[in-house]
């Protein structure tokens, strides 16, 4: 047990890593803490726009340092993994959000619907690091406040 590390704080589940790897510390360092140094991800953006999540999509990517489409199930592997912050998807299955959750909150993460419901049957989902959740979620929320457009 000398050698066991915890990663991890009092706010979110403790990582144990048995043996200290460099490389998985590294990667914990590296976690955007600021929307403003975020990667946002989106399966499609104008898809957002589509399914009534326009706004919210557009202030969010004004705010993050870079944003890319096309993820799909890789862009929540790489928020699981600390190589994206935030991944947007309007419309989600049942079969496709069960196995995000766990993965997602097992590694750090956060996995919600648009309202920030913890479910994997709300329609379709954000997830993010833990860090960022409640900046992401207020600006989901309150979409129309400080948006570029207004």
């Amino acid at each position: 047990m000398d050698d066991t590390v915890f990663i991890g704080g009092p706010e979110k589940r403790a990582i144990v890593i048995e043996e200290y790897d460099p490389a998985w510390a590294a990667r914990f360092e590296q976690v955007k803490a600021s929307l403003a140094e975020a990667l946002l991800l989106a399966t499609d953006f104008r898809g957002c726009a589509r399914h009534g999540f326009g706004r919210a999509a557009e202030l969010l990517q004004a705010r993050a340092r870079t944003s890319r489409t096309g993820g799909d199930c890789y862009g929540y592997v790489l928020v699981a993994t600390g190589r994206a912050e935030i991944m947007l998807d309007p419309v989600m299955n049942l079969w496709d959000c069960a196995p995000l959750l766990p993965i997602l909150e097992e590694a750090g993460g956060t996995f919600t619907d648009w309202n920030g419901v913890r479910t994997i049957d709300g329609g379709n989902s954000i997830a993010t690091n833990r860090l960022l959740f409640d900046e992401v979620m207020s600006l989901v929320k309150n979409e129309d406040a400080d948006y570029p457009g207004n």
